[in-house]
């Protein structure tokens, strides 16, 4: 009976050590996703912070183009069209996606406006 109940005491101590290994893996486990998932999360932060600067850069350089299209778009008028060589058409015709696919779709069509 003695032998019986060393053995089942051997036992049960066998499992508390595995019982305690399993909980420090756990801990150790736990306390590594922490560090990965904390360094992450800095990490996004930084790279964001660094994405809106880049974006506010961005959006000064667009504001530039933007103005310089208004003011070149003001600029052009007939006078410079004719001073470029272009002239005003008397008939024009149009191009029209669409009817015989043999020629590739498109036609030319004069009557619209």
């Amino acid at each position: 009976m003695r032998n019986r109940v060393d053995t089942m005491l051997n036992m049960i101590a066998i499992y508390d050590r595995r019982a305690v290994w399993v909980a420090i893996g756990l801990v150790v486990l736990s306390a590594s996703l922490y560090v990965y998932f904390l360094t992450a999360s800095i990490i996004a932060v930084v790279e964001r912070n660094q994405a809106e600067r880049k974006i506010e850069s961005l959006a000064g350089v667009v504001s530039g183009l933007e103005s310089r299209y208004v003011d070149v778009g003001k600029r052009i008028d007939l006078s410079l069209a004719a001073e470029k060589g272009f002239h005003e058409v008397a008939s024009p015709r149009y191009v029209s996606v669409g009817g015989d696919t043999t020629q590739g779709g498109l036609s030319l069509a004069s009557d619209r406006p």
